[in-house]
């Protein structure tokens, strides 16, 4: 009758890896100890690359909450089939420290800017720190005085000044 189609998916998920070991290397700024007690994906824990990354995001903020907010965090991954096990390797590359600079606040016609400064846990001239900026951004948006997913923090770098990080809040207002 050719109104209906029916169609099949097979999936082979392979093989599942678990975790051997975790490493760290490069520009160190805690003991391994505390890296290690940070991450979530373990020895003799099943392999996810989703947890992988979250584990990086994690180590990441680490350092941002520093004032590194250009740190790299490469996992080197060392995978072995004959043992069906992955030992990962965290690389840090710190890069140097970070200030905020201007602080700016574009879209708004209604808001006032006090009203939005005031619900940010970071300030200008203070070292960089990506877990209040991240604060920030969410008690921005919990306002709702905001179109939903339309609070956007744009950071940008001054020509000539690596160690100054501007912030530009663009908001979008709805009716209240």
């Amino acid at each position: 009758d050719k109104r209906w189609l029916y169609i099949s998916v097979y999936v082979d998920e392979g093989e599942q890896y678990s975790m051997a070991k975790d490493d760290f290397s490069g520009d160190l700024l805690f003991s391994k100890e505390e890296l290690h007690s940070d991450i979530k994906l373990t020895g003799g824990k099943t392999f996810s690359i989703s947890q992988r990354n979250a584990d990086i995001q994690k180590l990441t903020e680490k350092y941002q909450d520093l004032g590194y907010a250009f740190v790299n965090v490469i996992p080197k991954m060392d995978i072995h089939d004959d043992t069906r096990t992955v030992d990962i390797e965290y690389h840090f590359e710190k890069g140097h420290l970070v200030y905020f600079g201007e602080i700016s606040v574009v879209g708004n016609s209604k808001t006032h800017d006090k009203v939005i400064r005031r619900e940010l846990r970071i300030n200008e001239g203070e070292l960089y720190n990506g877990t209040n900026l991240r604060i920030s951004k969410e008690r921005v948006e919990r306002l709702g005085y905001f179109q939903p997913n339309e609070v956007i923090f744009n950071t940008i770098t001054p020509k000539g000044r690596e160690d100054i990080l501007n912030l530009e809040i663009q908001i979008k207002e709805r009716s209240t």
